[in-house]
């Protein structure tokens, strides 16, 4: 009965996880993988967001799975000067790559990759976020 039970609360450990996911924040592969890590802090995007707190990922283009989560802690328009000096944050090797007039740094901390991905129906035209 002991072994059942740690079953069940690992089970609902990680129900409640799914469940306090509402939306969540596309990102591809590459930089997905680095983010729940712990090596990429900072996610380059072209808007800024007010949220903050835990932020569900889910991976671009593979059809519906959440893959982890991570803390936003906070949002910056990165200049030029800055981004240059942050690459250990961004891993961005070039700013030519980056497609934004302005780019805003979306800093994440306590990423955590979860062991099993969660299924969600992915709607079709959801880009940055996605409702799960």
């Amino acid at each position: 009965n002991l072994s059942k039970g740690a079953v069940k609360k690992r089970a609902g450990k990680r129900s409640g996880v799914r469940r306090s996911a509402k939306r969540a924040l596309t990102v591809k592969k590459k930089w997905l993988a680095l983010i729940l890590a712990g090596q990429k802090k900072w996610e380059i995007r072209g808007s800024s967001t007010a949220k903050r707190g835990w932020i569900h990922f889910a991976e671009s283009q593979a059809g519906g799975k959440l893959m982890g989560r991570a803390r936003l802690v906070d949002c910056f328009p990165a200049s030029r000067k800055s981004f240059m000096r942050n690459f250990h944050q961004h891993k961005v090797s070039s700013l030519s790559m980056v497609p934004y007039h302005t780019p805003y740094a979306w800093v994440f901390e306590d990423s955590e990759k979860f062991r099993k991905a969660f299924q969600y129906e992915h709607k079709q035209g959801a880009v940055i976020w996605v409702d799960v």
